[in-house]
């Protein structure tokens, strides 16, 4: 897995979504009706999710935490259908 690629997606869904800046701020996207994604834009952890870290709902479970520098994910289907749902979401 390319972590720094998904965080990547991650950040441009955000902008999508119109925020141009997530700094000192955590914010909350709905990806779709199944994923959210959480993105914490402050220096030290919050919510369990690492400074600028973002962490990734699958309904209601913890799928992944993704930094610019690596991370984790739950299992390849979880990996390409994430992957599918932010390229979605963007177009």
């Amino acid at each position: 897995m390319n972590y720094s690629l998904l965080y990547k997606k991650l950040i441009d869904f955000s902008k999508h979504c119109g925020k141009s800046t997530l700094k000192n701020e955590l914010w909350v996207g709905k990806i779709d009706k199944r994923w959210t994604v959480t993105i914490n834009g402050h220096n030290n952890d919050e919510h369990n999710i690492p400074p600028f870290g973002c962490r990734v709902r699958y309904d209601s479970s913890i799928v992944a935490l993704i930094t610019a520098d690596g991370g984790a994910i739950l299992g390849n289907m979880y990996e390409d259908e994430l992957i599918k749902a932010i390229d979605k979401a963007i177009i």
